[in-house]
């Protein structure tokens, strides 16, 4: 759960909150920013509330909460200065209010149509943004056939030009919802506070040293290091300031493949047993092993079908 200025907010599947990663915060920009792993085809919901002392600033003044998915703006959601509720915003309405389109992560639409080299990829998309607001209330302004909300166009993005992303925010199956009527509202200043979700699949996020590595992958990489035969070359991490390319990913998948292949020679002799003077012998006094004339390198395949 992220939290400032008064006021917390999460993403939630179901009732489980995300896990969020490497969480920044900016007071002087009233903003906090984290990472969390998103998965194609997974609904979440947006939800925030007041915290701390009911008397002190911002606990004075309605609230409006505004959500931004992928940089498209939904509906503000008011919350009144003497409501403490939490609030979550699960999706966008549509046929006049009746019917919500919930949000869900979903797969990017590639193509290799060179017709869309041209089209770069918004900044905003891969990120879930909150922005809290006081405001004054007005009247109510009917209901909701007069402030249609929709969704936009599917995105397609060429092949070369996706930069890392493989996700945006899309919509599930509609589901009925209940009509509100809407209130008009006035700004009184800047938001009170910023929350931003920049959302990446969990690979991306191990991969790019953001989210903790799985505990077999630790082990592995303990092993191989203090083994006599990992490979000369130094392990180089991918910068955690940026998103892994997919030429980057396969680096990455080429070296842990070597380095358990290290572990399970280290292993194999290990086996056979030590001498004495604890060095591991050349054969076995038993029974002869056999013998394997002109071995060959190990070769693997990594070349996707």
């Amino acid at each position: 759960m992220l939290e400032l200025n008064g006021f917390s907010a999460q993403i939630m599947i179901g009732d489980v909150e995300m896990k969020e990663y490497g969480v920044e915060i900016d007071e002087k920009a009233k903003l906090v920013t984290c990472w969390i792993a998103s998965e194609v085809g997974q609904q979440f919901s947006v939800k925030w509330r007041r915290t701390g002392h009911r008397r002190r600033g911002s606990h004075n003044k309605d609230i409006s909460g505004r959500v931004f998915v992928d940089g498209m703006k939904c509906k503000g959601q008011i919350l009144r200065k003497d409501d403490w509720d939490p609030i979550q915003r699960k999706g966008i309405k549509t046929d006049n209010g009746t019917k919500l389109l919930p949000f869900r992560f979903s797969s990017l639409a590639l193509t290799d149509d060179d017709h869309y080299l041209d089209q770069s990829l918004p900044e905003t998309i891969g990120s879930i943004e909150l922005k809290i607001y006081p405001v004054s209330l007005g009247s109510r302004t009917g209901s909701w056939s007069t402030q249609r909300e929709g969704g936009r166009a599917p995105l397609v993005v060429h092949e070369r030009t996706k930069k890392g992303l493989s996700q945006h925010v899309g919509f599930g199956d509609a589901v009925a919802s209940r009509q509100r009527h809407t209130i008009s509202t006035k700004y009184l200043g800047p938001p009170i506070v910023i929350f931003r979700f920049k959302y990446r699949s969990l690979d991306v996020l191990r991969a790019s040293g953001i989210a903790p590595q799985a505990a077999c992958d630790t082990t592995l990489e303990v092993a191989s290091n203090s083994s006599s035969s990992t490979r000369a070359k130094p392990n180089q991490s991918i910068p955690s300031t940026a998103v892994a390319t997919d030429k980057q990913l396969e680096d990455e998948l080429e070296e842990l493949n070597e380095r358990m292949l290290a572990v399970k020679s280290q292993m194999a002799l290990r086996k056979v047993g030590k001498r004495e003077d604890g060095k591991v012998p050349v054969k076995s006094e038993g029974k002869a092993s056999p013998r394997i004339a002109n071995p060959q390198p190990m070769v693997i395949d990594l070349t996707s079908d």
